[in-house]
């Protein structure tokens, strides 16, 4: 049936509808059948057909579409439907009818129901934060489902609208109660506009914004935003009992008003506000960082490594061709002379190549090769290690502050990884008597420097128990390749109860959650 007619109305009726809502099968025509006139037995089937589907018996029984009345007065085999308006003329007669019906159908009244509705209207807007009117229809569908009996429009409407501030006040309450003095008053300081300096937006207007440049600064700035929501969110409050939903709904409104709006609110509605919004700026300032580390290594780091590993590659191209082609040539010979003379002596092996290259010159081939293409980078590529090795300054101006900000996880396969960006951040901000291009070997995770970065690494001439700082480089590159980290945002609006996953950084590939410290 349409909805037109509302609350507690009939809408438009087909032909269709009026057969598929309206047909009374034999319990009810056995009910009809015990009145005696015409317009009674008609007034009953009204009554009878209009609690079934409005869920209510109405206070005019007759305020129903015409063609309902001659649908029922054709099933009744009724010839004149105008004798319904009859039925109205005792008053009790109605009543009467109506609680024949609510007996034999089991209907219970609204009354009976009430206090259980108002408890799950509470419930439902406390987990749900849904509006006014998804609750209002879902408190419609809780009573049918029971064989309760709609209250008047205005009833409903009241509970829906005291339940519905009573959870709020609940939600306010409980974020706002473990405040202390200090931190309430650093939460409604983020409000105020600074009178000196050029700046004139409030605190919270500047936390909002989240927008830095790919650049060591820009992480620096992104780190330095996480520290200062940390500042005045890490206090007492505790968002973790409280609905997802009804948190993020705060936030919501906390960053989308201006802060006069929010000075205006209720102390404790205010406090609310900016505690949700808080906790919800602080997880996107987290995602923000982990999002511009992300980049900044793919951008700066390993692309302009590879960048100036191609552009050296180049440079060095001519004296490789060069002198591999003496190589060629020498080998070239003693192929041919194993396969056409496999018993010639060395000495006559060596008078053939020489008619080709010398052995001076094969000498300075291979050192130059050697030098060139070292050995130990047939696996990882050696002139890009060496450039990544070399960006060192990429890191070390954030680095510290991020292993000491943003607390992160791993699997077992990347806590090693982990462990060893930590002892860097330690390394690099711990004073030693060590020359700045060396650290304490004691506190480097050995087992992660494999391949081409041990050349780096184990350095000839170095000092005693120290390496290179490349391992800096080692475990950045060991963990792109073998590890991996996923930031998780509470609360975020969840899809089937799930929280989306956000892969902040290849680089620490396999981690749980990574989140403020």
């Amino acid at each position: 049936m349409s909805d037109e007619g509302g609350y507690g109305r009939f809408g438009t009726l087909s032909r269709q509808e009026l057969e598929r809502y309206c047909y009374l099968d034999d319990k009810d025509r056995d009910l009809i059948a015990a009145r005696r006139r015409d317009y009674n037995r008609l007034g009953f089937s009204v009554q009878l057909v209009t609690v079934r589907h409005l869920g209510m018996f109405l206070a005019d029984p007759l305020d129903v579409p015409a063609e309902l009345v001659g649908y029922l007065a054709e099933q009744l085999g009724i010839d004149d439907p105008t004798c319904v308006k009859r039925y109205v003329d005792r008053e009790k007669t109605k009543l009467e009818h109506a609680w024949e019906i609510q007996r034999e159908y089991a209907l219970t009244p609204f009354s009976e129901v009430e206090s259980a509705l108002a408890v799950w209207v509470v419930d439902q807007a406390w987990i749900t934060g849904d509006g006014p009117k998804a609750i209002f229809a879902g408190a419609v569908v809780w009573l049918r489902e029971r064989q309760a009996l709609l209250p008047g429009l205005r009833t409903l409407e009241r509970l829906v609208t005291e339940s519905r501030q009573a959870a709020d006040e609940r939600l306010w309450s409980q974020l706002s109660a473990g405040l202390t003095p200090d931190h309430a008053s650093a939460l409604v300081a983020l409000l105020d506009a600074p009178t000196e300096g050029k700046r004139r937006v409030s605190e919270l207007e500047r936390l909002r914004k989240g927008v830095f440049r790919p650049s060591s600064k820009g992480m620096v700035a992104a780190l330095n935003r996480v520290v200062d929501l940390l500042a005045v969110g890490g206090g007492p409050s505790d968002v973790s009992g409280v609905p997802p939903r009804r948190v993020t709904g705060l936030a919501t409104y906390g960053l989308s008003s201006k802060a006069p709006l929010l000075r205006r609110l209720d102390r404790e509605h205010r406090l609310a506000v900016l505690v949700a919004t808080v906790a919800q700026l602080l997880a996107r300032a987290t995602d923000d960082a982990l999002e511009l580390f992300d980049l900044l290594m793919v951008t700066d780091l390993f692309s302009k490594a590879e960048r100036e590993s191609k552009d050296e590659k180049l440079r060095r191209y001519p004296r490789v061709s060069r002198y591999a082609g003496k190589l060629a040539a020498a080998v070239r010979v003693l192929l041919e002379m194993t396969e056409v003379k496999p018993d010639l002596s060395v000495e006559m092996m060596w008078d053939h190549i020489e008619n080709s290259v010398t052995r001076s010159e094969l000498r300075a081939a291979v050192a130059v090769i050697g030098e060139l293409v070292p050995v130990d980078d047939a696996e990882l590529n050696g002139q890009r290690l060496d450039e990544l090795a070399g960006r060192l300054n990429t890191v070390r101006t954030f680095l510290p502050l991020m292993m000491t900000t943003i607390e992160f996880g791993a699997t077992g396969d990347g806590a090693a990884v982990l462990a060893a960006m930590k002892t860097l951040g330690e390394l690099m901000t711990t004073k030693t008597k060590l020359l700045a291009s060396w650290l304490d070997a004691r506190k480097v995770d050995h087992d992660l420097i494999g391949g081409g970065w041990q050349r780096l690494v184990y350095q000839e001439g170095r000092p005693a128990e120290t390496v290179d700082r490349a391992p800096t480089r080692c475990a950045c590159w060991n963990s792109s390749t073998g590890t991996s980290s996923t930031a998780t945002s509470s609360p975020r609006p969840r899809r089937g109860g799930v929280t989306p996953e956000r892969t902040c950084w290849q680089g620490l590939r396999g981690s749980p959650h990574a989140r403020p410290a």
